[in-house]
């Protein structure tokens, strides 16, 4: 989408470039889309990719009632879950004015980069789910869960006094987020926004939220707290069909860990320990071959058999003293702790379904002081004195929205944010990948274009927003490690 445009023209070509690529090892050649309100005109304007195969759809990104459609033609010949949709749409869209008519107004910067990409976001969540479509299996921790799904099994078990509790149906606006400045806060600029102009995008709006919560005391040799829940339906939860679990959670700086139970023998466990950020909603993947076996707190001797996925028996969120080397755990203090969890859903490793192409410098008209003084180069870019027609604040608001409808409805998303398009940059080597909205250069559309459609493909580009740039220097590593590396929204 966006396939008239300098940007899209490019993003075609790497399209083009990249199915020949996998045409190559694949019995089925795939298709590329170009979308435009006039194809007849786009096909005169690019014949060589007219030559070159390329099918030209007539649409209007813009008209959300249209995009239903526009991605059956895209799933023409195919599954629904191999069609991948790059946005690459600008902001000054022109249309064309009717003979005799006033030329109507362009459509401007929220249209696009807010509406547009809120809209395409959530008709492509729909047109999946309708199709049956999904890469994420039902939550097994959430806050809509039955009251008595998860038991305590603390340190009374061994003579302490630790104590947990896991509330359910806690609601979202009762989680405190940390910082003013993070997405998430009810306060940050965007939230004050959605309130009044689209609601479900407020974080008090929010589906409710699990809470492990309680007090850790070193009493009588105590110091644990756990939370299980059994899966007894009558047989062993099967998670074979996915390659691992996702946590949506929000910490307090403590490390906790999740044990995954094969055998009914309770000293037997797979762990996986991780520190989310206190104070801010973290995603984070723990794919079944990173789960440690345990036996009495300690790893498991090296003849232990691999975790099995078809024979889940429990799964238990602890807190602990010990940590999963069977060392005691670094800056282990005891006191209360608390971890919000949203989701812990199982999920299979897709591409993204969709590919935002948004901006570089988006979060910066609303840096603090601190971070300006931190980060004066990027922060004086004169996109970012500018602003023109808000744009970098209505791509922001996009990337928020697109982010809600993907993630709820468990579409795998990338965000891209390139630097300054130059053509006149130079356009040696590959891209290279950031994040946090701090770097700056300009970059050619036609390697901005490589970026987008490399992200488009990669498995571990799949709900990360990343920033792409022309490297310094030699000693960047290969952008597909770069994008593994990358931390999930």
């Amino acid at each position: 989408l966006g396939a008239p445009g300098r940007l899209g023209k490019a993003v075609l070509a790497a399209a083009l470039a990249s199915a020949g690529t996998v045409a190559g090892a694949s019995t089925v050649a795939p298709r590329v889309l170009a979308v435009s309100r006039d194809t007849e005109r786009l096909k005169q304007a690019v014949p060589e990719y007219v030559a070159a195969g390329v099918t030209f759809v007539d649409g209007d990104a813009l008209q959300p009632e249209t995009l239903e459609a526009l991605l059956d033609a895209a799933a023409e010949g195919t599954s629904p879950e191999a069609v991948r949709v790059v946005w690459c749409v600008g902001g000054r869209v022109q249309v064309a004015p009717v003979e005799g008519e006033a030329v109507p107004k362009a459509p401007g910067p929220e249209d696009v980069d807010y509406k547009g990409v809120r809209d395409l976001a959530r008709a492509l969540s729909s047109w999946r789910a309708k199709r049956g479509v999904t890469v994420r299996g039902e939550s097994l921790v959430s806050g809509e869960l039955a009251a008595d799904t998860f038991r305590a099994l603390d340190d009374f078990v061994m003579g302490g006094v630790s104590e947990s509790v896991m509330k359910l149906n806690v609601p979202a606006r009762d989680v405190a987020v940390a910082s003013q400045e993070s997405a998430a806060h009810p306060d940050h600029p965007d939230n004050i926004f959605f309130e009044e102009h689209d609601p479900q995008l407020h974080p008090h709006n929010q589906p409710p939220v699990a809470v492990f919560e309680g007090v850790l005391r070193s009493e009588n040799n105590g110091g644990f707290c756990q939370q299980k829940r059994t899966f007894s339906n009558g047989a062993p939860l099967d998670l074979s069909a996915w390659d691992g679990l996702e946590l949506r959670v929000l910490g307090d700086g403590r490390p906790y860990k999740l044990n995954l139970k094969n055998s009914p023998r309770p000293e037997d466990v797979f762990q996986f320990e991780f520190t989310p950020h206190a104070g801010e909603w973290t995603t984070l993947r723990i794919p079944f071959p990173a789960l440690t076996p345990m036996t009495r707190g300690r790893p498991a001797p090296p003849s232990t058999p691999p975790f099995d996925p078809k024979n889940v028996l429990s799964l238990s969120l602890v807190v602990s003293k010990v940590s999963t080397s069977g060392n005691a755990t670094k800056n282990y203090a005891p006191g209360p702790f608390r971890l919000a969890i949203r989701s812990v859903h199982p999920y299979r490793s897709s591409p993204p379904a969709l590919t935002v192409v948004s901006s570089a410098a988006v979060t910066r008209p609303l840096w603090t002081p601190a971070k300006i003084e931190a980060y004066p180069v990027a922060a004086k870019i004169p996109i970012v004195a500018l602003n023109p027609s808000k744009v970098l604040d209505w791509k922001r608001r996009g990337e928020a929205a697109a982010r809600a409808a993907c993630y709820d409805a468990g579409v795998p998303l990338a965000i891209v944010r390139p630097v300054g398009l130059n053509d006149q940059a130079a356009s040696s080597g590959e891209p290279a990948v950031g994040q946090g909205d701090v770097v700056t250069g300009i970059l050619t559309r036609e390697k901005a274009a490589e970026a987008v459609v490399r992200v488009a493909m990669c498995e571990s580009a799949a709900n990360k927003t990343v920033e792409v740039f022309a490297p310094w220097s030699g000693l960047f590593p290969r952008f597909e490690v770069m994008l593994s590396a990358a931390k999930l929204d």
